[in-house]
């Protein structure tokens, strides 16, 4: 070891074996140092990111004359908008995964979408019938869009331009509902693999009630 000790090298060929551990040592300690440097640099600056965001946000709002009510409602939303960046990712904003071979994109977006689309019976059964077509909608029909908590998918009277799955992050398993559907004085939970709005790819100009 670098530190000095009783035991010492008596011939060449422990001097050597000696060096080279020193220099062994000496290489792996400075790499592990260089490491650890770096990684602290790297979330030095994610913090300064976002503190620099929470500032713009916050100037924004104070500058254009904006009441506290409305601005506690805006740094809440983006404090659970975060969260929601967090725990979801959209492959589209993946470079590799963008770049990928076509045969090989077609294939991944088959593993992420199918074993929703197979829940409803009518994609299930096209699938199983046409599995050419099923992919073809899966890589140009199909978009991730995720919810902070509160958030509303919908309004009642906004024109439909589809249909919705419901999932869950892939880390979160729960059968605990992870939206409600309200209309008129019925409301009804749903739940991680269930879908709402079907009537929108059966029915032109329908409307959500």
């Amino acid at each position: 070891t670098p530190a000095s000790m009783e035991v010492t090298p008596m011939n060449s060929g422990e001097r050597v074996f000696a060096v080279t551990i020193d220099l062994l040592g000496l290489i792996g300690f400075s790499t592990f140092v260089s490491s650890i440097t770096t990684r602290m640099t790297q979330l030095r600056s994610l913090s300064q990111a976002k503190a620099q965001k929470d500032y713009d946000l916050r100037t924004f709002l104070h500058n254009n004359g904006i009441s506290i009510e409305m601005r506690t409602a805006v740094m809440g939303f983006a404090s659970s908008y975060k969260n929601v960046l967090k725990t979801k990712t959209d492959y589209g904003s993946i470079d590799v995964i963008c770049n990928l071979p076509l045969r090989l994109k077609r294939l991944v977006t088959n593993e992420l979408h199918f074993p929703y689309l197979r829940k409803h019976p009518c994609f299930s059964a096209l699938i199983s019938l046409d599995q050419q077509f099923a992919e073809d909608i899966a890589n140009t029909a199909l978009s991730g869009r995720a919810l902070h908590k509160g958030e509303a998918l919908f309004l009642t009277g906004e024109l439909a331009e589809g249909m919705y799955f419901v999932m869950n992050s892939a880390e979160l398993v729960s059968t605990a509902p992870l939206m409600s559907y309200r209309r008129l004085a019925c409301e009804i939970e749903v739940t991680a693999g269930q879908w709402v709005c079907e009537a929108a790819i059966l029915m032109e100009g329908w409307r959500f009630r």
